[in-house]
């Protein structure tokens, strides 16, 4: 049976942010992977600006600055969700939230089998549906 790791959550989510949404800057370790339940649940979050450009992690934020001296850009926009695995079936949750007030803005689901290309698909299904483009 396929196992789901943190790794091909980040490289497939990375995929459809970068291919299917034309969002810049979209790197595999740009997006946090929490795990609960390993194999089952993982919880995603991913710092954005207001026209939806992926931000570094707080980690890449604190390690740039203690190298460089460098301050990163706050986030205006987080984008939580989470990977579901029951069985042969998989979902991925999205939602866009306002950091300044917590108010949810958009929010979506995708279902697919389970597999990588599942995986996949259900990022494209769920992130599709959010209706985000990145604003130059």
């Amino acid at each position: 049976m396929y196992q789901v790791t943190p790794e091909e959550i980040q490289k497939a989510m990375a995929e459809v942010m970068s291919k299917k949404l034309a969002l810049p800057n979209v790197a595999a370790d740009s997006i946090m992977i929490e795990t609960k339940q390993t194999g089952q649940f993982y919880r995603i979050a991913v710092r954005l600006n207001s026209t939806y450009k992926v931000l570094p992690t707080p980690d890449q934020v604190i390690k740039t600055y203690n190298q460089t001296g460098q301050k990163g850009e706050g986030a205006k926009l987080l984008m939580f969700g989470a990977v579901q695995v029951v069985g042969n079936q998989l979902r991925a949750s999205t939602r866009i939230v306002r950091t300044e007030t917590s108010e949810i803005l958009k929010a979506s689901v995708g279902d697919a089998e389970t597999s990588y290309e599942g995986l996949v698909k259900a990022f494209e299904i769920a992130l599709l549906r959010l209706n985000i483009a990145y604003v130059c």
